[in-house]
């Protein structure tokens, strides 16, 4: 930098660098400076409010958030939260984001009131089918639920499948007569309407068999409506609405409008008094640079430490391939490659450290512009969700590529000789000087050192979209369901029974997974979000239809009692919730915590405090002490018995409130998918 003094009307060119130093307040011309035109004045001030706009957080719950940080105890989600902000306009007047809330900032809630936020920004669904995830990929055991349409079983739970379906031919138990249609679907009696589903029966040496033309899986469905019994099967279901995709992007728009009004005022208001144009365009640059910088190492960080795309757990190693939605397809693709998703953190990391820097903010925001549009398309490819906090950012790196790509095409394409000229202010003066040093020394702290060691802490013991618990080690494991009652009645093994478990597993953490013939509404979310307490930790159920079920449960080691609740509280709202992983508060149910006594809340002990010490915060603290209605969930007390974990005895009362008694036997399954040399969690 030359040490000749700036003049105010005229800039400084820097020799060697072609860059131009000023603090003048006034227009500026001089080499490879051009004057601006009024038209280029008038686009520029739209373009500054938006982009303003657009990198400035608007809601209250992110201030708060960051206002409230313990920074002696932080969690990795109270630094990823200053970070992952973007436009939430629509939530300024009650509106909601249509984008999901697990790994996007559709939410910027302040720490421990996570369902206050979601209630805000969540996506609500009137019906299952309005979820994007859920369109391509359901399972046979999966059923969509509409305004007309609820899920139905049976009469009864111990109802059994009274009707065998071959393909083209269906037969009712209710009138004993065989009808032929187009697609194979038949009223009962009860009002249920049995559909069948391609497959291959399943058959066990040691119980019952089916008819080998019988399907091994139906969809059950029963409808509000009136169902046509005299040889009309017409479906009286509807079609989900078809969603415009531009939906999404309403709170850019809206910035869009403030910046054309705010434009067109301050052009009104103006009257060629701003001179400093080249001076606003370079701090509005840095302000996009510096929110584009931080929000991508924030998404960085979680693959870098892979814990974004979890290695599947065995309840989802042991699903059918056609029971996931396109969502979890892509996701347990890139969760299964650990080290390709820590390549992608690299990348995006890298990115983001240079765009803190001028001199390397171009190449920076290449590599922005490169990895976050390829996630922009996975996601429209797989319905992921993550779409628009994607393209977002794609946006962010355009802008800060416009003022190059007209250079780096003069040079790359034409081949001509290409002098860049770089205008910024004087930042000689020491108070300049050092709080520019301060503050972007302060972020390198918070973004790189503070958040780098946030996330190690996560990935090693409390990973965010795993139970940070640890599950009883004698039941970890698969087994086959051997014996199988219900009030005292032995219901033989059937792939088309409704009641009967099929196969069980136990994680290493505290969740059991087991499956049943019977359809179960898709949670569409992808398992994230911020959630501190493990029984809202839901990535290895969402996305997965066939009939999974998986169970948290907090286990009495003394007594050795088991008290499970459902993970699914969409299927019990009947489809109705948001996208993000968290779990929005019923205000409608009155809910009793009374179910586990006191003597066992001893046994078991303080929630908050079952996992590793080195990953309490006071983040953990809070949401565990905050008073949130929790919704209605499906629960189950079970005693277990067990010597070794070989075989093991469950009995009590499942979720209809009758007695269960269930033998299960381990057995060692060899996966083809080799295990992950990336292991997240401490068990």
């Amino acid at each position: 930098m030359s040490d000749n003094k700036t003049n105010s009307d005229q800039p400084e060119l820097i020799p060697g660098s072609h860059e131009v130093q000023t603090d003048s307040v006034q227009h500026i011309t001089g080499q490879g400076i051009k004057p601006w035109s009024w038209s280029k004045k008038l686009a520029f001030r739209i373009l500054f409010i938006f982009f303003l706009a657009m990198s400035i957080p608007v809601t209250a719950g992110w201030y708060v958030n960051a206002f409230t940080i313990d920074w002696f105890h932080p969690h990795y989600r109270d630094i990823y939260d200053i970070a992952r902000f973007s436009p939430s306009y629509r939530a300024l007047f009650g509106g909601r984001n249509e984008y999901d809330l697990a790994d996007v900032p559709a939410a910027n809630e302040p720490a421990g009131d996570t369902n206050k936020a979601t209630r805000k920004q969540g996506r609500s669904n009137d019906s299952l089918g309005t979820s994007r995830n859920i369109g391509h990929h359901h399972g046979v055991d999966s059923v969509q639920v509409n305004n007309t349409a609820e899920v139905g079983i049976a009469k009864h739970h111990h109802q059994r499948v009274d009707s065998v379906l071959t393909a083209g031919q269906s037969f009712s138990a209710a009138n004993g007569k065989h009808h032929r249609h187009h697609n194979d679907s038949v009223q009962t009696d009860s009002g249920k309407r049995l559909i069948a589903a391609d497959g291959s029966s399943h058959s066990r040496p040691d119980s019952s068999r089916i008819d080998s033309s019988a399907h091994d899986s139906i969809r059950v469905a029963s409808s509000a409506g009136n169902h046509r019994r005299n040889g009309d099967h017409k479906n009286d279901s509807q079609a989900p609405p078809k969603k415009n995709f531009l939906v999404d992007y309403t709170d850019w728009g809206i910035a869009l409008l403030i910046g054309i009004v705010g434009g067109l005022i301050w052009t009104l208001i103006d009257r060629n008094r701003t001179k400093a144009y080249d001076i606003l365009y370079y701090w509005i640059r840095v302000v996009v640079r510096y929110r584009a910088g931080i929000g991508i190492i924030g998404f960085g960080f979680t693959k870098l430490f892979p814990t974004q795309m979890p290695y599947p757990s065995l309840g989802l190693l042991n699903s059918n391939f056609g029971d996931f939605t396109a969502q979890k397809i892509y996701w347990m693709s890139v969760g299964i490659v650990p080290w390709y998703q820590v390549f992608g953190g690299i990348v995006e990391i890298l990115a983001g450290g240079m765009l803190f820097f001028r001199k390397t903010s171009t190449f920076g925001a290449l590599l922005l512009v490169g990895a976050l549009g390829d996630i922009t398309f996975v996601n429209y490819a797989y319905d992921g969700g993550v779409h628009v906090y994607a393209f977002y950012f794609v946006l962010l790196g355009f802008f800060i590529l416009a003022d190059d790509l007209p250079k780096l095409y003069n040079l790359l394409i034409l081949e001509r000789y290409t002098v860049p000229v770089r205008l910024y202010p004087d930042f000689r003066k020491p108070w300049l000087k050092y709080t520019r040093i301060t503050l972007k020394a302060l972020t390198f702290l918070i973004f790189f050192g503070i958040l780098t060691y946030t996330e190690v802490i996560n990935f090693k013991y409390d990973p965010y979209k795993q139970p940070s618990t640890a599950g009883v080690k004698q039941l970890r494991g698969n087994y086959h369901v051997t014996e199988f009652r219900i009030n005292g009645r032995d219901i033989p093994y059937n792939p088309l029974d409704t009641t009967r478990w099929q196969e069980a597993t136990f994680e290493k953490w505290t969740t059991l997974t087991f499956k049943v013939n019977r359809p179960v509404v898709i949670d569409p979310s992808n398992g994230g979000g911020s959630p501190m307490k493990d029984i809202q930790r839901t990535f290895e159920i969402t996305g997965v239809a066939g009939g999974q079920r998986a169970f948290h449960y907090l286990a009495d080691t003394v007594d050795h009692v088991l008290y499970l609740q459902d993970k699914n509280v969409m299927a019990l709202r009947g489809g109705r919730g948001s996208r993000g992983g968290r779990n929005r508060a019923n205000g409608n149910v009155k809910h009793t915590d009374n179910w586990i006594s006191k003597t066992a809340l001893q046994h078991i002990g303080d929630e908050k405090k079952l996992i590793d010490p080195h990953a309490w915060s006071t983040r953990r603290d809070r949401e565990f002490a905050a008073k949130t209605k929790e919704p209605k969930r499906s629960r189950m007390i079970l005693h277990y018995q067990t010597t070794d974990g070989n075989r093991v005895i469950l009995s009590g009362v499942n979720e209809a409130r009758d007695s269960i008694y269930v033998v299960l036997d381990r057995y060692n399954k060899k996966y083809t998918l080799p295990a992950s040399t990336l292991v997240a969690g401490k068990y």
